[in-house]
């Protein structure tokens, strides 16, 4: 089943009446019903919705009998934070993606922790000077199932890219501070190209 149809509209979701009120008088009808489909699927699927903007096809998973229910209800939550930051994967602004991919990350990581800790049935590892999430996506990277390590190589990178854009202070041999700016362009053609490819190869795994 599709639950993104409507991919290519743009919905206001706090905010319908405001919403409504900018359209052009000459917007039609049938536009007008695909923008509140839009809203209603997302309201219902917002997890689904989410996945399937972003690979551009319909789930061949149900997620939802593969995670326990309490994962489940709570990665439909942090899918609903994603799609009120944009609610449109390839048409995202540079100047959300960081944003966005924040809470992206949120979704991604109840599939990684079931992948490790039910898939493979191991503990997530520590490593020396990597941080909890990111050493998730390490683990990953090291299995010799060419998808996990596909998707746990990308979200490593990734989570690099975030954590390089939010940390932005850099010292002078003087003691003195500045602060760099963020290359969000190169972010977003980074976060267009990784996560669909992580996303389809997630889908593959909980497949098998």
């Amino acid at each position: 089943m599709s639950f993104n149809k409507y991919a290519g509209y743009t919905q206001a979701l706090e905010h319908p009446n405001d919403f409504y009120n900018a359209i052009d008088p000459y917007t039609t009808s049938s536009s007008i019903a695909h923008l509140d489909d839009k809203a209603q699927r997302i309201k219902k699927h917002p997890f689904e919705y989410y996945y399937e903007d972003i690979i551009k096809e319909d789930l061949k998973v149900d997620f939802s009998t593969k995670l326990s229910a309490e994962d489940y209800k709570n990665m439909k939550e942090d899918s609903k934070e994603c799609l009120e930051i944009c609610d449109n994967f390839y048409g995202i602004s540079s100047k959300r993606i960081n944003t966005w991919l924040s809470s992206s990350f949120k979704v991604v990581d109840y599939l990684v922790l079931h992948i490790i800790q039910h898939i493979k049935q191991e503990k997530p590892k520590s490593y020396p000077k990597v941080g909890v999430e990111k050493a998730r996506y390490k683990q990953l990277s090291e299995y010799t199932d060419a998808n996990l390590s596909l998707v746990g190589t990308k979200l490593y990178a990734l989570y690099d890219t975030r954590n390089q854009n939010e940390h932005r202070t850099k010292t002078n041999p003087d003691g003195t501070q500045y602060l760099i700016k963020p290359n969000r362009n190169k972010t977003r053609e980074m976060v267009i190209d990784y996560y669909p490819k992580v996303l389809k190869e997630l889908q593959t795994v909980f497949s098998n």
